[in-house]
């Protein structure tokens, strides 16, 4: 989750667009067609990044590899906590449409409610956590398994927890602590069994079958938003940052296994856009798709006019609109009015929130009741 700076800085970009004119969509999309092939050499350059001596922690059960520097999983802070992970259940099928993921998870006032998209019913409740109060959410690959962080203190807890039938949520389990004095941005993967989470300046990834752990770091910037590409590989958003102000905001792809802790040698799938003279640029919200290597990220351009928003698709380093050109009023809520919510495994069916209402791209219409709101999505109090 940003910090309340960062925050700020990000509604503060939109606030004040409100009598400027509407660029020509025509002008917007040469300026995106430029901006990738711009980003070309970048892409390649991060992807010549190499490291020296490696060994590999195998995660039980998983197939999956944490690779550590210097003989040994890189140390990081925070407390595993042995035999309470469980894994989560079976995947949809690659194809499956949204019915196949009829339960969200939202927080609110400390406290979760599981909402049926279908029915708009809730389908149960969880109270605060013991001494603490729930904060934000992920949601794991089978649409029964999310993670809940929650502030205690100056510590971050973080719990599993199964749906039920008919979507009651079960017992959470503490699987995580993280010291820490606000949640930060996390993603669990598809099984459940690796937590990625932001750091100070960088991204740190524990394995909960194992305890296991990783970290890679960067300079003057904040990841701002994480979701898992397939099982080995965290998309993030970053926010570089210069004299304690946001200068840009771009989308990274971090594969987990090669060795290395830089974390600016993650390839980049979206060139970076800069932030001056009043022009905003966002490129944030990432939504990785379970089976890979499909990324959707929100896309906000104003270009001296008012905001246009749309949520472009990424495989590999070319992107592809697949809900565009929504224009959306000027305000401090608009910076987070945009954004991917869930995906099929394969990435071809997507349900989108934009301006207040959600809608399915590639996959047949549905009558949704989603409980979401802007907020939600800039501050992680909402998972599906």
């Amino acid at each position: 989750m940003l910090d309340d700076d960062l925050r700020a800085q990000l509604a503060d970009w939109v606030a004040p667009l409100a009598d400027l004119p509407r660029p020509d969509i025509s002008t917007l999309r040469r300026r995106t067609w430029r901006r990738r092939m711009r980003g070309g050499a970048a892409t390649v350059a991060a992807a010549a990044a190499v490291a020296a001596a490696v060994s590999i922690a195998t995660l039980p059960g998983s197939g999956r590899h944490l690779v550590a520097r210097g003989g040994t999983p890189a140390a990081a802070p925070g407390t595993w906590y042995p035999g309470r992970w469980f894994a989560a259940g079976k995947p949809p099928a690659a194809d499956a449409s949204v019915a196949a993921a009829p339960y969200v998870v939202r927080v609110a006032n400390g406290a979760e409610v599981v909402t049926d998209v279908f029915t708009g019913a809730a389908a149960g409740t969880e109270g605060r956590p013991p001494g603490g109060r729930f904060a934000a959410v992920a949601a794991a690959g089978d649409d029964r398994t999310f993670v809940l962080a929650a502030q205690t203190g100056m510590s971050v807890s973080f719990y599993e927890q199964r749906l039920g039938p008919h979507g009651r949520p079960g017992s959470p389990a503490l699987v995580f602590t993280l010291p820490a004095s606000s949640v930060p941005a996390f993603a669990v993967s598809p099984d459940a069994s690796l937590l990625g989470y932001a750091t100070p300046g960088g991204i740190g990834v524990v394995s909960l079958t194992t305890g296991a752990r990783r970290s890679w770091t960067a300079a003057a910037g904040e990841v701002v938003g994480l979701s898992w590409a397939g099982d080995k590989a965290l998309a993030f958003a970053w926010a570089g940052t210069a004299a304690g102000e946001i200068r840009s905001v771009t989308v990274r792809l971090l594969a987990i296994s090669p060795p290395g802790s830089r974390l600016m040698a993650a390839r980049q799938l979206v060139p970076v856009c800069a932030n001056s003279n009043g022009q905003l640029c966002l490129e944030q919200h990432p939504l990785g798709a379970a089976g890979g290597p499909k990324v959707f990220v929100t896309d906000q351009f104003n270009g001296n006019g008012t905001l246009v928003a749309d949520v472009e698709e990424f495989t590999g380093d070319t992107g592809r609109i697949v809900f565009g050109d929504k224009s959306l009023p000027n305000s401090p809520a608009a910076a987070s009015a945009c954004s991917a919510l869930w995906t099929d495994p394969a990435g071809e069916q997507l349900a989108v929130y934009c301006a207040g209402s959600t809608t399915i791209v590639g996959g047949r219409a549905a009558d949704l009741h989603v409980p979401i709101n802007s907020s939600d999505v800039q501050n992680q109090t909402f998972a599906w």
